[in-house]
């Protein structure tokens, strides 16, 4: 699991990718991600850090547990699936499959595919919450 440094946001730095440091799939998430080319262009930080709420007031902890989110370079907010969706097309390695969640059906299982790891997420809170 990713330990919560608490660093201080760098305003300057997007996208910011929120995320739980405290959950298992969100830091191997974030883990993969961080192996990726380019990723040092890309802020991850933890939903229990309280100064992101602070800097973007359009945020809340509780919407922010419930899904991924990231904020782009243009201050646009996006949930769910949707950042799955903004990452394949800001890492040159994986931007070559974003032809696939582009059409309808490739997007519908890619939030199928979404829901289904919040599912786990969620069991795995409600078994263990300290976790």
């Amino acid at each position: 699991m990713l330990k919560s440094k608490n660093k201080v946001i760098d305003k300057s730095k997007f996208p910011i990718l929120i995320y739980d440091h405290k959950c298992h799939l969100c830091c191997r998430f974030i883990q993969t991600i961080q192996r990726l080319p380019n990723s040092d262009k890309i802020q991850s930080v933890s939903l229990h850090q309280q100064e992101l709420y602070q800097s973007f007031p359009s945020l809340t902890f509780e919407e922010c547990n419930k899904t991924v989110h990231l904020i782009s370079n243009d201050l646009k907010i996006y949930k769910g699936a949707d950042v799955i969706v903004y990452l394949t097309k800001y890492f040159p390695k994986i931007s070559k499959f974003s032809w696939l969640i582009e059409k309808g059906m490739g997007k519908k299982a890619l939030e199928v595919f979404y829901e289904s790891v919040q599912g786990q997420r969620k069991k795995i809170i409600e078994k263990c919450p300290n976790c």
